[in-house]
């Protein structure tokens, strides 16, 4: 069976986070996407581990983060305005969402 480009793309990105613990991209309009799978060890050393992700997509000032415990956000303190509601999913979970405006 043929591989899709999609795909191809997906293993290549897996095969190099793994094998260099990350990559920054930069994409349209200034939005910087960074992904990697390391992790501080005891030491404090970065090391790669296989079944871990972070991800940090930012532009200009503003930032979010997220991994397996955390999820972060980050914005100048000149915003406006700070909205927390929840919605609820299609399958029925309630989702709190923050907009800052």
């Amino acid at each position: 069976m043929k591989r899709t480009n999609k795909e191809k793309i997906q293993r290549l990105f897996v095969e190099y986070l793994l094998k260099e613990g990350g990559l920054v991209l930069t994409l349209p309009n200034g939005m910087v996407l960074e992904v990697g799978v390391t992790q501080e060890n005891r030491r404090g050393d970065l090391e790669i581990i296989p079944d871990y992700c972070w991800v940090v997509a930012s532009q200009r000032d503003r930032s979010v983060s997220i991994d397996s415990y955390n999820l972060g956000l980050r914005y100048p303190g000149d915003k406006e305005m700070v909205c927390e509601h929840s919605i609820q999913s299609a399958d029925g979970i309630n989702i709190n969402v923050v907009d800052v405006v």
